[in-house]
This record gives C-alpha cells, sequence and structure tokens, in this order.
C-alpha cells in the first residue's frame, strides 16, 4: 500500500536457503516549528501605527485519517510580548498568553497573527514571538522597531547683524534622531529682500562657504549685499515610513549697508 505523507522503512534478507522481508509503515513525520516576523517599518516617528505579521510556520503536523489516508496541517499556536511593555497602544489584535508556562502549550491563549501597534513613546521595542505545536515543540524569534520623535529642526547663528558682508556660520541644534542620525536629511535656504533700498544693484546676495552646501548638517553662508535674510532649515526623516512631518525652522540675519548721505542741490 501507498500511504500519503508518510515514509517506509524495508529491509530485505536474502541467502541461500531463501528470501525474507519486512517493513515499518507508515512512518510519519511531523516538522518543527520555524518561527518569523514580519514588520511593516523597522523605524517610524513617533504616534504612528506599525503592523506586525507571524510569518511562522508551524511545522506541518501529519495526521493519519484512516486506510492509507493522512492530512498535513501547518497549525499550532503562538503568542507575542512587546519589550518594554508599556508606551504603545494595541489598535488591533491580540498578543495572547504564555499564561505563565512557556513550555506548555496546551495551556496557552493563543494570539492573533496579525497586530496593529501604534507606539505612543520614543525608543526601542523588542518584538517576540513564541510558536509551538503539539507534536516537536516550541521555538521563538524577535524583531526591533525604532521609535523616533517626529523631526524638531533648529540652529544658532554665530551672530544676527553685520555691518558689510560676512561669513556667517549655522550651528544646527536640531533634536537628535533616537534610531539613526544618518537618516536625518537636512535643507538649508535664505530668502533676500532689501526693503530699505540699501543693496547695490546686481550684487551678489549669498553664497554657501568654507566647503559647505545646502544640504549640510551646520553650514556657513557667505552674506554679501545689505539686507535681510530670512534663513530655513527644513528637516527631514528617511527611512522612518510615513507620517514623519519636516521639521522646519528660521531665523532672521541683517546685514547693514554703509551710510547714505543725500545732499540737497544748492539753490542758484
Amino acid at each position: 500500500d501507498v500511504f500519503d505523507n508518510a515514509f517506509g522503512a524495508y529491509m530485505l534478507v536474502q541467502n541461500p536457503c531463501g528470501v525474507s522481508s519486512a517493513s515499518i509503515v507508515p512512518i510519519y513525520v511531523s516538522g518543527r516549528p520555524a518561527p518569523a516576523i514580519n514588520v511593516s517599518a523597522p523605524a517610524i516617528c513617533v504616534n504612528n501605527t506599525v503592523q506586525i505579521i507571524n510569518t511562522s510556520s508551524f511545522g506541518n503536523l501529519i495526521t493519519p485519517t484512516g486506510g492509507t489516508g493522512s492530512i498535513c496541517e501547518d497549525k499550532g499556536k503562538n503568542v507575542w510580548s512587546i519589550t518594554p511593555a508599556t508606551g504603545f497602544i494595541l489598535a488591533t489584535g491580540s498578543l495572547g498568553s504564555l499564561n505563565g508556562n512557556p513550555a506548555d502549550q496546551t495551556i496557552w491563549t493563543d494570539a492573533s497573527d496579525t497586530l496593529d501597534i501604534q507606539f505612543t513613546t520614543p525608543g526601542t521595542y523588542t518584538v517576540k514571538i513564541y510558536i509551538a505545536n503539539d507534536r516537536c515543540g516550541l521555538d521563538s524569534t524577535t524583531t526591533t522597531i525604532c521609535i523616533r520623535s517626529q523631526p524638531q529642526a533648529s540652529f544658532t547663528m554665530s551672530q544676527q547683524t553685520s555691518c558689510g558682508p560676512v561669513t556667517l556660520d549655522l550651528t544646527n541644534t536640531s533634536l537628535v534622531n533616537e534610531c539613526n542620525t544618518a537618516d536625518d536629511e537636512y535643507l538649508w535656504s535664505a530668502v533676500y529682500s532689501d526693503p530699505e533700498g540699501c543693496a547695490v544693484a546686481g550684487e551678489p546676495t549669498y553664497s554657501f562657504a568654507n566647503g559647505s552646501t545646502e544640504t549640510s548638517k551646520s553650514p556657513s553662508l557667505s552674506l554679501t549685499a545689505a539686507g535681510r535674510y530670512i534663513i530655513q532649515l527644513v528637516l527631514r526623516a528617511t527611512n522612518s515610513g510615513t507620517g514623519c512631518a519636516d521639521g522646519i525652522y528660521s531665523d532672521t540675519f541683517y546685514v547693514k549697508g554703509p551710510l547714505k548721505t543725500v545732499v540737497a542741490a544748492l539753490p542758484t
């Protein structure tokens, strides 16, 4: 007979006196559980939702159904844990429970396969999943999710005004990204105006100095024309999923021009 989802062991013994055979059939072998977790965003801004999905294999359990038949099922139980246990809201799904005994899956409270978690506090969270079947034991695995603050841009200037052209140093004091500082992008700009009519017509206004550029963390600006400069920093989160608004900060610098003397024409 041919048995579904089964192995067989066969032995044939032969000598001059004859032939004999023996077999052990069927042999059913179920698989061990293989835990796996999929996270929609491993880093994300605070107060946004992360979807966590159980992508484990429970191990393919083989159950005889009578005769030569059997069924192969990927079934078992799973339980989630999140550390630290505060700083988040479970929007949908359930974590389940080990009920005080990680080694006995028969008393576990089964969890949802998909969780939607809203993290309300910045920090690094460890997500762990326990999975088990009733034949081949249990296993577990972990992954981490980093929750960062919303981008908050700020900077200081080496001075607020100058008499004539100046090289202005800008020091970036933006809130540090708690996850990975390399995931922040900076974009500097300056808007020039001459409300008092102090500048020389056609005179260059500003440029980045000392080898810095508009995307440097803390650049320098060469301000040449007399007038008002509104300097702006845009801080943008990258590799942090959606829901991270740009941080924007601006300050004003004045370049004072030389005094202009106007002498009325003498009467003739």
